[in-house]
């Protein structure tokens, strides 16, 4: 998994106490971001954004190959938001780690152009590994 980090405040990082039950932290940028994923012509709907314990999931086909996007609130960093992004194997097939890697490829692609092209991202940055897991094992 890689994982693009990205500064904005275009998405709610509170909730207000009259709201808490009617909508979650991290919906407007699964929404968000998928999207502006499915009108590009290579990627096709796979799985809608779905809440998770830990965040938000939502999964994109790119040629045959499934890639999850995974979305949560980065909360050492105020306004920073973490998308992880992986391409899965076909169940019982095989399938070629290049062949992932390139579908994994277009997603971060089609990610950088999306972030790039709106000047409300102040920073973006991707990573090999989850920023998070790296901060927390400094602390060790």
């Amino acid at each position: 998994m890689r994982y693009l980090v990205i500064e904005t405040d275009l998405f709610f990082t509170d909730i207000p106490d009259d709201q808490i039950d009617h909508w979650f932290i991290g919906a407007d940028c699964a929404g968000w971001f998928y999207a502006r994923l499915l009108p590009i012509k290579e990627i096709r709907q796979h799985l809608n954004p779905t809440m998770e314990d830990w965040g938000w999931i939502m999964a994109v086909e790119v040629n045959g190959i499934v890639v999850e996007i995974c979305i949560w609130e980065d909360f050492d960093h105020e306004k920073h938001w973490i998308l992880g992004v992986t391409g899965k194997k076909k169940i019982l097939r095989r399938t070629d780690p290049a062949v992932i890697r390139r579908a994994e490829q277009a997603i971060e692609g089609a990610l950088n152009a999306i972030v790039d092209a709106d000047t409300r991202f102040l920073k973006a940055a991707w990573f090999d590994h989850n920023p998070v897991e790296k901060r927390i094992e400094s602390l060790h």
